[in-house]
């Protein structure tokens, strides 16, 4: 069975990353990775608020999955250096320090305890929100 596909996944993608850049130490894969699991998650989650199939949502809801996108990366610091304990690094010193970054494994189970339809976006999906019976 073929998953449904979001057809302007790499357009919305290629503008979220403008807003959101690859901080320098990360590994370029890694952050292609995490980008692309923070955007399926937003999708996802407006699909399943609005009640549009994936292959339906209009493109006048990009601007608005950028932002969602931008709210999960900086109230979660999904880019941000990491420390030790896990949270994100608000310095770095120099020697022996190294920086990290969450790792997809890590996005995902942050992810999944994100509500990403919050109130901010609420009444902007309300407009595009269908009934169903």
């Amino acid at each position: 069975m073929d998953t449904p596909k979001f057809f302007r996944k790499v357009e919305v993608l290629t503008r979220a990353k403008v807003f959101y850049p690859k901080p320098d130490d990360q590994d370029l894969a890694q952050y292609n990775a995490v980008m692309d699991l923070i955007l399926d998650k937003v999708i996802n989650d407006v699909c399943n608020y609005t009640h549009i199939p994936i292959t339906e949502l209009p493109p006048e809801l990009d601007l608005v999955l950028i932002g969602m996108m931008g709210t999960i990366i900086n109230e979660r610091a999904l880019l941000a250096p990491i420390g030790t304990n896990g949270k994100a690094m608000a310095s770095v010193s120099e020697g022996d320090t190294s920086i990290t970054f969450r790792d997809p494994s890590a996005v995902i189970s942050t992810l999944a305890s994100v509500d990403t339809v919050n109130n901010n976006y609420r009444a902007q999906l309300n407009s595009f929100r269908r009934v169903i019976m």
